[in-house]
């Protein structure tokens, strides 16, 4: 079991800003996971970054919004296309959607042999591969869709 690295990335504590912070806890994760700390969760992304909803308003409501402020905050670009995150098999990481407009965004990473982690800040857990997270998606159908083995868009997220 892998559930050890969830911790040292953090998928428990970055969410500490409340409700509609996806976009900021995969960009927290994202960081954590390269700087090997846990200073960064929601709310200090938003502090350094700016604010996901401003008067009421969302910055991020659609998927290219939302990409926008993830590439700003981490220093990555994304693919120029998505895929469904089940297609993927380049290394390396994803933030994955689900619904849109203003729909939910988790993180991915495919390491070398094909091994998958999925993490989710805004539930405070992580998987080991897409499987488990689609048995737990179910469960969860407003948060992730009715299909979301069929109804997602993972973008890659490479260094520039």
């Amino acid at each position: 079991m892998r559930n050890h690295l969830f911790d040292l990335w953090g998928v428990r504590t970055v969410n500490t800003a409340g409700n509609r912070t996806c976009v900021a806890n995969v960009c927290a994760l994202l960081l954590n996971r390269f700087e090997g700390d846990q200073f960064w969760n929601a709310r200090t992304i938003q502090d350094e970054f700016g604010e996901l909803i401003v008067n009421g308003k969302s910055k991020v409501q659609t998927t290219h919004g939302a990409l926008c402020y993830i590439e700003e905050a981490t220093g990555r670009r994304r693919s120029k296309t998505s895929a469904h995150f089940q297609e993927c098999r380049a290394i390396g990481d994803y933030a994955i959607f689900f619904g849109e407009p203003g729909g939910h965004v988790i993180y991915a990473v495919i390491e070398p042999g094909n091994v998958v982690s999925v993490l989710d800040g805004n539930v405070g857990r992580g998987w080991e591969s897409w499987a488990e997270f689609l048995a737990y998606a179910a469960t969860n159908e407003s948060l992730y869709t009715k299909y979301p083995e069929r109804i997602n868009r993972a973008y890659r997220l490479v260094e520039e």
